[in-house]
């Protein structure tokens, strides 16, 4: 397969998955794997996959082979951490999206899974703080004006004197 044809098929997989027609996407990616097992970005989206099919131990594995072919690549560890997120073990996913934030500190959707990470852990300042983060690199992330928006309408800061709400908000007007 040329990498013409490879990226078709690629496209061709994206609709698919686009369109949650995952079983179909998985069975492209099987074939497409034959000759392209030590492609990353194929193995990441083999990962995410797996993953909407709640394959989740074959979804780490595809994303820590994505990983290991290539150490920098910040979206298959992002993933890697949106796994950990799903089982449910929310400090083994902090410890990757602070990984993922290690390699590029400005990258909005690492914040954004971090501050998720820690509402989930009832750790709500670091989380309201990491939400900003997202937002000040990229103003229109949509899911972390959401995100950021639950964790204000249902949280009550300890310390009135260093309300984090009131500081996020006079950053957020400047954005």
């Amino acid at each position: 397969m040329d990498n013409i044809t490879l990226k078709q098929k690629v496209n061709e997989i994206v609709k698919l998955i686009n369109n949650r027609s995952y079983n179909k996407a998985l069975g492209e990616l099987n074939i497409i794997l034959e000759n392209n097992k030590n492609n990353p970005k194929i193995l990441n989206l083999y990962g995410i996959v797996q993953l909407q099919l709640n394959m989740l131990n074959e979804a780490i594995k595809s994303f820590e082979n994505a990983i290991e072919l290539d150490p920098k690549f910040i979206q298959a560890f992002n993933n890697l951490g949106n796994v950990y997120i799903k089982l449910g073990k929310f400090l083994r996913a902090i410890e990757i999206y602070n990984k993922v934030l290690s390699i590029k500190p400005d990258y909005p959707a690492g914040y954004n899974n971090l501050a998720s990470a820690q509402n989930d852990l009832g750790e709500y300042e670091n989380s309201i703080k990491n939400y900003g983060k997202a937002l000040h690199f990229d103003p229109n992330y949509v899911s972390a004006k959401n995100n950021i928006i639950q964790v204000l309408t249902f949280y009550n800061p300890k310390n009135s004197n260093q309300n984090i709400f009131t500081k996020l908000n006079a950053e957020l007007q400047l954005i």
